[in-house]
C-alpha cells in the first residue's frame, strides 16, 4: 500500500497534542483532590510509641551504668581480697624466715652434735608445719647442713631425699646467694603442697643461705575460698605456690599464660587489677596484690557473670517489660499499619507487572489520604504507560523497534554521526522470473514468509533492517548501538540465512515452487548515520561509499556463484573465527584499487561446514552450473566489474 505524502492520511489531532491535553486534565484532576486523613496524623501515633521505646532505651542504658558500677565494685573487692591475704600470707612467710635463720644460726655453731638435734626438736613442736632447715655455702652444692621434721612424716609413705630435692632445685635456690628471697614449689617430691623459702643467713653477705620447706596447709586455709571470690599464690615465674586445688600445686602447675598473671609479671606496681577471658572461653574479673616476700603475688578472681549475676537479673526484667511493652505496641501499630501497607504492597505489585510489560492494571483507592491520592495517580501513569506501549508496538512495525524507542523517548532532528558499521544487502536470485508466475497474492505472502525468516537472523544478532527495496534488505550491524562485534554478528546473520534457505528448499524444488536463492554482500566501514529527509518526513539510515560498496559486493555473488561475499575489510575482523576462501582480486567500476573479496565458507566451530569453494557450491546448489558455464562467461554479463587474473 503507497499513500501519496501531498495527501492527508486524516484529520485526527497529532499524538503529541492529545497526550499534553490528557496530561494536563490528569494534572487539573491531581489538585483538585484533597487529602481528608492525612499522613502526618498517622506519624504522630507511631511517633507516641517511638517514645515509649526510648523511655525503654533510657532504662537499658541506666542498666549500662549500674553495670559498670557494679564491675568497679567487684573489682575493688577483688583487690581488697587479695591484699588482706597477701598482707597475712607475708607476716606468715617472714615469720617462718626468722625461725628458719634462728635454726640456722644453730646449725652452724653446732653443726650436727646433739645440741643443734634438741633445738631443732624445740622447733619443729611449736611449728609443725615446718619440715626442713638446711644451710648452704656459695660453690659449694655439697656443703649442706640440715635438720628435719621427722615427725612430719610419720604415717606417710613418701620421704624425700633432701639432697636431691636441693640438687633439682639448686638452679633456683642459689638466686639466694645474690641477696634474693626466692619462693618456689618443690611439692612433686613431697606429693603434697610444700613452699620452698632460700634467703641469704645474712642479708649483708651472700656466702650462705637457709633453705626451708614448709607445709602449705595454714596457707592454704587462709586462701580458701571466701564467698564468690577464688585466690591463689603465684611465685614470679607463674608457678602455683597454693591453691585450694591441691593437685595444681603438686604438680607444679604454671599459671603464666593466664592474663592475669602475665599482668603481674610484666607490671611493676605493687597491686593491679583487669578483666579478661581464658582459655575456655569464661570472662573473669581479677586483680592482683604483691606479698613483698620475694616475687610472689595473690591473684583474686570472681567470675564475671557471678559478680553481674543482679545486673543480668535486672536486665532480664527490663527485657520482659520491654517485651512486653513492645508487643502492646506492634499490635497498636499493625492495626494503623494496615493503612499503609495496604496500597504499598498494592503499588508494589502493580509496580512488577508494569516492570514486566503489563501496562494494563487496575488498582484502586483504599483511602483518603496521600497514599490513596498516590494510588490513583499511579493508576492514571500505568494506563498513559499503556497507551504509550501501544503506540511504540504499531509504530515498530513499521520501522526499527530501537529507532521506535529513540522517537518515542527523544526529539529526533535532522543530521548524523560518522560511525564504523557493517552494511548488508541481500538479494533474492531472478526472483523477477519467479514473480512472473506467481499471482500477486501469492508473491506477497511468499516475500512475508521469506522476509520473517530472514528479518528474525538479522534481529537474533543484534542487527537492524534498515530498508527493504522490493525482494532485497538492507540492513546495518553498529547503529545506534553497537555491540563491538559488529562484523561478526553481520556474517553470523548471513549463515543463519544459509541454514534457514537450506531448511526452507526441502519443501521446493517443483516448478511451482523453486529453490531459492539469495546473495549476500557485506562490507565494514565509515558511513553517515542519522535523520535522512525533511522536517515532515524523515529516515533513519547510512549512508556513504560503504553502503554502495556493500551493494556492488552482493551483485558479485551472480559472478563468482556463490551466495555470502566480505570484502577484505570485514575479513580481517572475522577470519578467526569464520573460514573463508579468497577469490580473485576485482576491479569495481569508479575505484582505482582493486579490492580483495572473500566468500564464506562457514564458522570454524562448524566442522560440518564447506571445507572449499567446489564444496560451498555444491550446498548452495551453483556447481553444476560453474560447471557448465564458468566464472568467465558469468562475469562477461557485468560491466561494472573486471577481474585482475
Amino acid at each position: 500500500m503507497s499513500v501519496n505524502p501531498e495527501e492527508p492520511v486524516n484529520n485526527e489531532p497529532a499524538p503529541g497534542i492529545a497526550g499534553d491535553e490528557r496530561q494536563g486534565n490528569a494534572s487539573a484532576e491531581f489538585e483538585s483532590k484533597k487529602v481528608i486523613f492525612p499522613i502526618s496524623l498517622k506519624l504522630i501515633m507511631v511517633i507516641s510509641f517511638i517514645v515509649i521505646a526510648s523511655l525503654l532505651a533510657v532504662t537499658i542504658v541506666a542498666s549500662y551504668f549500674f553495670r559498670s558500677d557494679n564491675k568497679t565494685r567487684a573489682m575493688e573487692e577483688t583487690l581488697n581480697y587479695s591484699t588482706l591475704i597477701s598482707s597475712k600470707v607475708k607476716t606468715d612467710l617472714n615469720s617462718v624466715t626468722e625461725r628458719g635463720r634462728l635454726a640456722a644460726v644453730s646449725l652452724l655453731r653446732r653443726g650436727g652434735e646433739g645440741g643443734a638435734r634438741v633445738f631443732a626438736e624445740t622447733v619443729f613442736s611449736r611449728d609443725p608445719g615446718m619440715i626442713f632447715i638446711g644451710t648452704m655455702e656459695k660453690g659449694k652444692p655439697g656443703s649442706l647442713n640440715f635438720m628435719q621434721n621427722d615427725g612430719f612424716f610419720q604415717g606417710k609413705d613418701t620421704r624425700p631425699d633432701f639432697r636431691a630435692v636441693i640438687k633439682t632445685e639448686y638452679e633456683t635456690v642459689s638466686r639466694a646467694f645474690f641477696r634474693e628471697e626466692v619462693l618456689f614449689n618443690p611439692s612433686i617430691h613431697f606429693r603434697e603442697p610444700v613452699a620452698g623459702i632460700a634467703v641469704p643467713y645474712d642479708p649483708l653477705m651472700s656466702d650462705i643461705i637457709v633453705v626451708i620447706f614448709y607445709s602449705m596447709e595454714n596457707i592454704e586455709e587462709t586462701i580458701g575460698q571466701s564467698g564468690t571470690i577464688s585466690s591463689f599464690i603465684v611465685a614470679g615465674n607463674g608457678d602455683i605456690i597454693a591453691h585450694r586445688d591441691r593437685e595444681l600445686v603438686i604438680s607444679k602447675s604454671n599459671y603464666s599464660s593466664m592474663p592475669i598473671v602475665r599482668m603481674m609479671m610484666t607490671n611493676p606496681n605493687p597491686n593491679a587489677q583487669t578483666d579478661f577471658t581464658d582459655d575456655r572461653g569464661v570472662r573473669y574479673l581479677g586483680s592482683f596484690s604483691r606479698i613483698g616476700f620475694s616475687d610472689g603475688a595473690v591473684i583474686s578472681l570472681i567470675k564475671e557473670d557471678v559478680a553481674f549475676a543482679m545486673v543480668y537479673k535486672i536486665q532480664r526484667i527490663i527485657f520482659w517489660l520491654t517485651g512486653i511493652v513492645l508487643s502492646a505496641a506492634f499490635l497498636i501499630n499493625l492495626f494503623f499499619s494496615r493503612t499503609f501497607t495496604r496500597p504499598i504492597r498494592t503499588l508494589t505489585d502493580a509496580s512488577k507487572k508494569i516492570r514486566d510489560g503489563q501496562y494494563d492494571v487496575e488498582i484502586r483507592s483504599a483511602s483518603k489520604d496521600e497514599l490513596g491520592l498516590l494510588t490513583e495517580s499511579f493508576r492514571d501513569m500505568a494506563h498513559g504507560l499503556a497507551e504509550r506501549e501501544r503506540i511504540k508496538e504499531a509504530f515498530g512495525k513499521f520501522v526499527n523497534r530501537q529507532m521506535a524507542d529513540i522517537v518515542m523517548n527523544s526529539d529526533v532532528k535532522l543530521g548524523g554521526e560518522r560511525r564504523d558499521v557493517a552494511v548488508f544487502f541481500s538479494d533474492i536470485r531472478s526472483f523477477t522470473e519467479m514473480s512472473e508466475k506467481m499471482e500477486p497474492e501469492d508473491c506477497v505472502g511468499f516475500l512475508n514468509s521469506y522476509m520473517s525468516r530472514m528479518v528474525s537472523c538479522v534481529h537474533r544478532t543484534r542487527g537492524i533492517v534498515d530498508k527493504y527495496i522490493g525482494d532485497a534488505i538492507m540492513a546495518i550491524w553498529g547503529v545506534p548501538v553497537s555491540t563491538g562485534d559488529d562484523a561478526f554478528n553481520a556474517v553470523n546473520a548471513a549463515l543463519m540465512m544459509r541454514d534457514n534457505l537450506i531448511e526452507l528448499n526441502k519443501t521446493r524444488g517443483t516448478p511451482n515452487r523453486p529453490l531459492i536463492r539469495i546473495g549476500v554482500g557485506i562490507h565494514f566501514g565509515p558511513v553517515l548515520a542519522g535523520q535522512i529527509g525533511s522536517e515532515d518526513r524523515m529516515e533513519y539510515t547510512v549512508i556513504g561509499d560503504t553502503v554502495n560498496l556493500a551493494s556492488r559486493i552482493e551483485s558479485l555473488n551472480k559472478a563468482f556463484l556463490t551466495d555470502i561475499l566480505i570484502t577484505e575489510e570485514t575479513a580481517d575482523l572475522v577470519d578467526e573465527r569464520i573460514r573463508l576462501h579468497p577469490m580473485d582480486k576485482i576491479k569495481v567500476k569508479g575505484k582505482r584499487k582493486p579490492l580483495q573479496i572473500y566468500a564464506v565458507l562457514g564458522r570454524l566451530a562448524n566442522h560440518d561446514s564447506p571445507k572449499n569453494i567446489d564444496e560451498l557450491r555444491m550446498l548452495i546448489g551453483t556447481y553444476d552450473l560453474y560447471k557448465n558455464n564458468g566464472r568467465k562467461a558469468s562475469f562477461e554479463k557485468e560491466s561494472k566489474y573486471e577481474v585482475l587474473d
